[in-house]
């Protein structure tokens, strides 16, 4: 708790108050990238072998020497409408107040639709000149590392991050890779932090979008969506993926331990697959936080057509009528 009301001090550039919930996430997201202890990912034990510190993973059953990197970040599965853009704004609020300049750049790779939605939020909960930010998309965007590293929080969109990625990966038949005259500012970067806003965009590993995500050189590195699991557990792979939780980063490893056991209906791979969850995700449903979100204001507001626009309502209606009662072999008067 004292740390939490330390974390809460250090908002003060806030405009807007948080909720319960909010202050409890916000406290999840600091503590997870101050770690100051290198704490062991999971499946990672400390052990002795032959007289000699060695790191053991239980999932391969192997050692190394390496002491595996502690992962600083997560996923942030908050149901949508909870507030997953202020508490990470919160987060980043609270990281400028307590390190300095020196670390400061985060950035944040949404869809195109919301780009200007996380500018927007920014000016609306932070206080004026706290942050300076940059909007990197577009033909005109500005490709200068020298002026962008003096910017706190860089805006761009999965689209532009795909293009300014070299993709080195081979590809088979005659048709060669095209040289691209894109440039690649971002990755001459090393972020402090990397968030993907609706980061189920990433979950097919076989995109050009997940491998540029992935080669995002950053500190900190957060996950942002209310759907993390769409269709199959493999979603979530490239989540773990893009976090550089190993071993399980690796598909192969993933399949193996975890992917495979999971299809196959045994219940080692859904408890190794909780584990990871547990150690790295957050997730809250309105349902259960219902008791602590302010009620709910539902308004109807009744609106009349003009003449014109209730002529033109009218004759699409009856033709709507006539097709609909055309198909039904009954009369027009008996769809309504």
């Amino acid at each position: 708790e004292t740390a939490a009301r330390e974390i809460m001090k250090s908002l003060k550039p806030m405009k807007t108050s948080l909720m319960e919930h909010q202050q409890f996430g916000v406290a999840w997201m600091v503590k997870r990238e101050r770690s100051e202890e290198e704490v062991l990912p999971p499946f990672w034990e400390e052990k002795v072998e032959r007289g000699k510190k060695v790191f053991f993973n239980s999932i391969t059953a192997s050692s190394t020497n390496d002491r595996p990197a502690t992962i600083r970040g997560g996923i942030l599965a908050d149901d949508m409408g909870l507030g997953k853009t202020i508490q990470t704004i919160s987060t980043m609020v609270s990281s400028m107040s307590s390190i300095g300049k020196n670390r400061k750049r985060t950035l944040i790779v949404s869809p195109a639709s919301v780009l200007t939605t996380w500018q927007q939020q920014i000016e609306m909960h932070v206080k004026d000149d706290f942050f300076s930010v940059c909007v990197y998309h577009g033909a005109g965007r500005e490709t200068d590392v020298a002026v962008l590293k003096t910017y706190d929080i860089v805006l761009t969109t999965y689209g532009t991050l795909a293009s300014e990625f070299d993709d080195k990966k081979k590809k088979s038949g005659k048709k060669k890779r095209k040289k691209s005259n894109a440039p690649n500012t971002l990755y001459q970067l090393s972020w402090h932090r990397v968030v993907l806003d609706e980061a189920h965009y990433i979950r097919n590993r076989n995109t050009k979008s997940f491998r540029a995500a992935a080669a995002i050189k950053s500190r900190v590195r957060w996950c942002l969506t209310g759907t993390p699991l769409q269709n199959k557990a493999e979603d979530l792979q490239s989540l773990f993926s893009f976090l550089r939780i190993n071993p399980v980063r690796n598909f192969s490893v993933w399949k193996r331990a975890i992917g495979r056991k999971i299809v196959e209906g045994g219940k080692l791979g859904l408890a190794r697959l909780r584990v990871l969850l547990k150690s790295v995700c957050l997730r809250r449903s309105k349902s259960i936080i219902a008791n602590k979100m302010p009620e709910r204001t539902i308004e109807l507001h009744t609106l009349e057509m003009a003449q014109e626009q209730r002529s033109v309502y009218d004759a699409l209606m009856d033709s709507a009528k006539a097709v609909f009662g055309a198909a039904m072999l009954g009369g027009g008067d008996n769809v309504f």
